[in-house]
Protein backbone atom coordinates (compact mmCIF):
# COMPACT_ATOMS: atom_id res chain seq x y z
CA UNK A 1 0.00 0.00 0.00
CA UNK A 2 0.93 3.46 -0.83
CA UNK A 3 0.24 6.87 0.69
CA UNK A 4 1.26 9.88 -1.43
CA UNK A 5 0.96 13.40 0.77
CA UNK A 6 2.25 15.02 3.38
CA UNK A 7 2.89 13.04 6.98
CA UNK A 8 1.66 15.98 8.61
CA UNK A 9 -1.57 16.36 6.37
CA UNK A 10 -4.47 15.58 8.32
CA UNK A 11 -5.83 13.09 5.69
CA UNK A 12 -2.70 10.95 5.52
CA UNK A 13 -2.20 11.28 9.61
CA UNK A 14 -5.90 9.36 9.76
CA UNK A 15 -4.73 7.00 7.24
CA UNK A 16 -1.52 6.19 8.57
CA UNK A 17 -3.51 5.62 12.09
CA UNK A 18 -6.34 4.04 10.27
CA UNK A 19 -3.34 1.16 8.65
CA UNK A 20 -1.94 1.02 11.71
CA UNK A 21 -5.00 0.09 13.88
CA UNK A 22 -5.16 -2.84 10.48
CA UNK A 23 -1.33 -4.14 10.85
CA UNK A 24 -0.78 -2.73 7.91
CA UNK A 25 2.62 -1.01 7.09
CA UNK A 26 1.91 1.46 3.91
CA UNK A 27 4.66 3.41 1.88
CA UNK A 28 4.85 7.13 2.74
CA UNK A 29 5.33 9.47 -0.63
CA UNK A 30 6.47 12.71 0.45
CA UNK A 31 4.77 14.69 -2.05
CA UNK A 32 3.20 18.57 -2.27
CA UNK A 33 4.41 21.28 -0.22
CA UNK A 34 3.54 24.82 0.91
CA UNK A 35 3.08 26.50 -2.18
CA UNK A 36 3.06 23.51 -4.92
CA UNK A 37 -0.21 20.90 -4.61
CA UNK A 38 1.32 18.06 -5.95
CA UNK A 39 5.01 17.99 -6.97
CA UNK A 40 7.38 15.61 -5.54
CA UNK A 41 9.84 16.70 -2.77
CA UNK A 42 13.64 15.85 -2.97
CA UNK A 43 13.78 14.18 -6.55
CA UNK A 44 16.74 16.14 -7.35
CA UNK A 45 18.03 17.55 -10.55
Amino acid sequence: MKLWGRANSTNVRKARWCAAELNLNPELIEVGGPLAAWTRRNTGP
